[in-house]
């Protein structure tokens, strides 16, 4: 349970809060007013950009959030059977490092692909409002330590999950490995 929340029942509530309190996004010292305006900030933002670069149901998206270099390479490297297993045409790579963009630009696919090099806060704002919304289904995150319920760093710590198991079962939830990648 996370400290200061009352998760399991919430009488009296719209389902929008319900739902938004069952999430663990809220700390209830915060106040769910003021969460939930920037949580519908960043909604208009994510829909910025799904305009400008043309992000639709046949593309997927995989956000770097460069805290773990390791973790970020793998995930490029994985990244041909995770737009396999969506069924997807093409790639959007957002990152907000100028090294990390140059690296992932030199990546071959067999699938067109764009890396978009945006601001850490905007990426980190569409970060929270998909653990709010969780109907972003074709994107990918590698933040560890962005959101303070984020799992994927602390399965990476505390646990012997080596960072390829944690890209492909966590970041991207393959069942399978298609490819050059099969062999390793």
């Amino acid at each position: 349970m996370i400290r200061g929340a009352k998760i399991l029942f919430i009488k009296k509530k719209s389902r929008s809060e319900r739902d938004y309190i069952k999430t663990g996004f809220i700390d209830m010292d915060y106040g769910f007013t003021q969460k939930r305006k920037q949580i519908e900030e960043y909604k208009i933002e994510w829909e910025r950009i799904k305009s400008t670069l043309n992000i639709t149901e046949d593309t997927v998206v995989l956000v770097l959030g460069d805290e773990n270099k390791r973790l970020d390479q793998l995930c490029l490297d994985y990244l041909p059977n995770y737009v396999l297993r969506k069924n997807a045409m093409r790639a959007e790579i957002l990152i907000f490092n100028e090294e990390l963009k140059k690296s992932a630009q030199n990546k071959k696919y067999g699938f067109p692909f764009r890396v978009t090099l945006l601001d850490g806060e905007v990426l980190q704002g569409i970060y929270y409002y998909y653990c709010f919304a969780f109907n972003l289904d074709n994107i990918a995150f590698t933040f560890l330590e962005q959101c303070p319920y984020n799992t994927l760093g602390r399965i990476i710590e505390e646990t012997d999950i080596t960072e390829d198991e944690a890209v492909c079962l966590g970041v991207y939830w393959l069942r399978e490995l298609q490819g050059e990648m099969a062999d390793v």
